[in-house]
């Protein structure tokens, strides 16, 4: 699968890229495309995977007649309309794996062979027992994920360790190890995560799935083993590949592959 290099935008010719998070988002999107577009799409687009949110932004930005999506994840509204600009979109739902942690929309993209082996509710009786711990999981991964990237803003860790001259002051060090403290206060990061658990323990089922729970971990941990017990065994990236096979992209998706083109 093409990934962002000097040798794969040269090979996009007069393509249009779209440069898409990872190589699960490229397979995805692959999909959607041959769906919505027909088979002919590669004539006019060119997919590559450029290594993450960052990345997307970074190369859409640089290439100036390119497109990027990016998952939504930890983005919040603020972020999300910041974002959302002609060339780049956000993914209507947490990550391109929560187009496939739904029993719904597993059932609706299991070959008929599969199918055809029991109900749609005898065969998930009981799936969802879990479902609150993973909404509390995905929220608690919104708040803490952009910790990372919000103390790195401040500092943290090369303010102190790159350069000999700054640290022969110890209320400069002291000074520099508040600023970090104050930004990882538990009081104000607890609260945050309390009021977004409380709107998501609200939110309806398909919505929990859709937006609050963090696919690609509930897909590797839970779907696939699921899968494999009811089916036989088959990898993680095999199963997308099955589901894929039988994926009819839902209105959110069409709509946003869609926008591309108008």
């Amino acid at each position: 699968m093409p990934k962002y290099d000097a040798n794969e935008i040269e090979k996009a010719g007069s393509r249009r890229i779209i440069f898409v998070e990872g190589p699960d988002d490229e397979l995805f999107y692959s999909s959607v495309f041959d769906r919505v577009f027909g088979e002919n799409w590669p004539s006019a687009y060119y997919l590559i995977h450029a290594g993450g949110k960052a990345n997307v932004i970074k190369h859409t930005s640089r290439h100036t007649d390119a497109l990027g999506v990016v998952d939504r994840d930890e983005l919040s509204i603020d972020e999300i309309a910041s974002y959302s600009t002609a060339r780049i979109a956000v993914l209507p739902r947490f990550c391109v794996e929560n187009y496939f942690v739904d029993p719904n929309d597993i059932w609706n993209s299991l070959p008929n062979n599969i199918q055809s082996k029991g109900d749609q509710v005898q065969m998930f009786f009981g799936f969802d027992t879990a479902l609150s711990a993973w909404v509390r999981h995905g929220v608690l991964w919104t708040v803490i994920n952009p910790l990372w990237s919000g103390i790195k803003a401040l500092g943290f860790k090369d303010a102190l360790i790159q350069d000999v001259n700054a640290i022969q002051d110890d209320a400069a060090i002291e000074a520099k190890l508040s600023e970090w403290w104050s930004f990882l206060n538990p009081e104000p990061i607890m609260m945050e995560f309390k009021k977004r658990l409380a709107n998501a323990a609200v939110a309806s089922t398909t919505e929990q799935y859709q937006l609050h729970i963090h696919g690609k971990k509930y897909f590797e941990q839970v779907i696939a083993p699921f899968l494999n017990k009811k089916f036989g065994q088959k990898s993680e990236s095999d199963w997308k590949k099955e589901l894929l096979k039988s994926f009819e992209p839902p209105e959110d998706i069409k709509a946003l592959v869609k926008s591309w083109t108008n």
